[in-house]
């Protein structure tokens, strides 16, 4: 037969703490996409390669051939993290949402790229134990 039992978990204080810890893992994983994004960028990895076309307009301004959508850099440091919504220069959303109709060749090339570290989710998951955790387990007597 059981005399006591111990509790050692409080989900008031999960409850007091919950949207601190969610509005703390959006603004890790934000600041992870940013990171893994300009990373992409700078790596070359984006996709489809530049146009031969664009490779030849890009040496006679002086710009490097290469990587796509890293000409002048502007794009890559304007992307950042502001409380959890990531940001860059307006002509980005071309890139990455939508085809501009006024440019012939446009093509979309997708660089905000969500990040496959889960590093802010086991974060998230250590804060939300942590938070339910009693300092004192309470010992209920039967």
């Amino acid at each position: 037969m059981i005399s006591k039992i111990k509790v050692n978990f409080n989900f008031n204080e999960l409850e007091k703490n919950v949207s601190k810890l969610v509005e703390q893992y959006v603004s890790d994983t934000s600041h992870e996409v940013v990171d893994f994004s300009k990373e992409y960028i700078r790596s070359g990895r984006v996709t489809p390669d530049i146009l031969e076309s664009t490779k030849k307009r890009r040496k006679r301004a002086g710009l490097p051939e290469s990587p796509p959508l890293f000409a002048t850099g502007k794009l890559h440091d304007s992307i950042k993290s502001v409380k959890g919504n990531i940001q860059f220069l307006e002509y980005g959303k071309y890139h990455q949402f939508e085809r501009n109709t006024r440019h012939k060749n446009w093509q979309k090339r997708d660089f905000i790229i969500f990040s496959q570290s889960k590093k802010s989710f086991r974060k998230l998951i250590e804060s939300m134990n942590k938070a339910l955790q009693i300092k004192s387990p309470l010992v209920l007597k039967l």
